[in-house]
């Protein structure tokens, strides 16, 4: 293969990689978009608190919690550290109390209220909800996905565990939600807020309103602000959709580059080869094969290109699987969507050079040559 060729090749090849990749991610975005969360989104306000670092201590920390969780009583809320879908994770070392430290595995952990489970209509599935006697308990709930990678199909309620940096005892099971990263069910671990650090609140938009002014009645000083939590899912998507659309920009660039490359390796084999096929039309060639002439001699490269492209795209796409959210990495509908639009950027690309061929006057060619 000449350098011209080669060049081409890597073009298409990194074509192929960049819109397969893209389409994958759009794709993934999509379905993750279509999918039920497990957790409520709309109809659900966070309000977060503001106060004065140096004056707070978590003494007085737990005090205004204490405080707070008294005066919302009434009121339909829920307490946590971190609501659904925040920006921070935090992770925990789990296994069953007695059982070997090699057999941990990492969870995800939250710290709430009951309440938080009903605000987001999270179902309980076995045992019981947390209490306000728990918040000094040594007491846990596990979502379904803990539950089933320890005990299968047994019920892990009443059985003990190692999390957190202490011994708990699992009290209830509840249900499963995409409450972190909304493309993967995680195994997770609740425990019963303790109210050392200031709460995040999880009420109805309506109810922000009094949250904040109770926080103030509490506080003068406490500084207050309510979110809808789907703002805090719809930044998710945005990251994700971020990501796919800069890969398909470079995809669409890598496609143009490929595309100059097919015209100017298919202009360049009419021009080495006018002698030629000025001797075929002079002995009858038809218009057709006259352009299977020009279309053949540089097709061995755009094979390769997209055969190569295919295989590091297949790859690629199996080693980012946890970014394309629940997609094949092999799904046929993005690959042969890619070898399509490449067909047709190749017949494209081919159509200039191709009308110059049919234009090759035989006589001229020979007498040029």
């Amino acid at each position: 293969m000449s350098l011209r060729s080669i060049l081409l090749a890597a073009q298409v090849a990194l074509s192929v990689v960049l819109l397969v990749g893209a389409g994958l991610a759009f794709q993934g975005v999509a379905h993750v978009r279509g999918r039920d969360p497990g957790f409520k989104i709309d109809g659900v306000s966070v309000v977060s608190f503001e106060l004065p670092a140096r004056d707070y201590s978590a003494a007085q920390a737990r005090a205004f919690n204490q405080r707070l969780r008294e005066d919302l009583a009434g009121m339909n809320f829920g307490i946590t550290r971190r609501e659904p879908v925040a920006i921070a994770r935090w992770q925990t070392d789990f296994r069953i109390s007695g059982q070997p430290h090699n057999t941990a595995r990492i969870t995800l952990w939250h710290e709430v209220t009951a309440g938080y489970f009903d605000v987001l209509h999270i179902p309980l599935i076995a045992g019981r909800n947390f209490t306000p006697r728990d918040g000094s308990a040594k007491v846990i709930l596990i979502n379904q996905t803990l539950a089933r990678m320890y005990w299968n199909n047994d019920s892990p309620v009443g059985k003990s565990a190692s999390a957190a940096g202490g011994e708990w005892q699992i009290v209830g099971v509840v249900g499963d939600s995409y409450s972190d990263n909304l493309d993967r069910v995680e195994p997770t671990v609740y425990i019963p807020f303790r109210g050392d650090s200031i709460a995040k609140v999880l009420v109805s938009p309506a109810d922000a309103g009094a949250v904040a002014a109770i926080a103030a009645r509490i506080e003068p000083r406490a500084r207050t602000q309510a979110l809808p939590l789907a703002a805090n899912v719809e930044r998710w998507f945005n990251m994700a959709q971020i990501g796919a659309e800069i890969a398909g920009m470079l995809g669409l660039f890598a496609l143009i580059l490929a595309t100059v490359g097919m015209a100017g390796v298919f202009a360049y084999v009419v021009q080495q080869r006018t002698k030629e096929i000025g001797i075929r039309m002079a002995l009858g060639a038809r218009p057709p094969q006259v352009v299977k002439l020009v279309l053949a001699s540089s097709s061995r490269a755009v094979i390769i290109g997209l055969g190569v492209g295919v295989a590091f795209a297949s790859i690629g796409s199996r080693l980012m699987r946890n970014l394309l959210y629940g997609v094949n990495p092999l799904n046929p509908v993005a690959y042969f969507s890619v070898a399509a639009i490449l067909a047709i950027a190749g017949l494209a690309a081919s159509f200039a050079p191709a009308r110059k061929a049919l234009r090759v006057d035989p006589l001229q060619a020979l007498r040029h040559e």
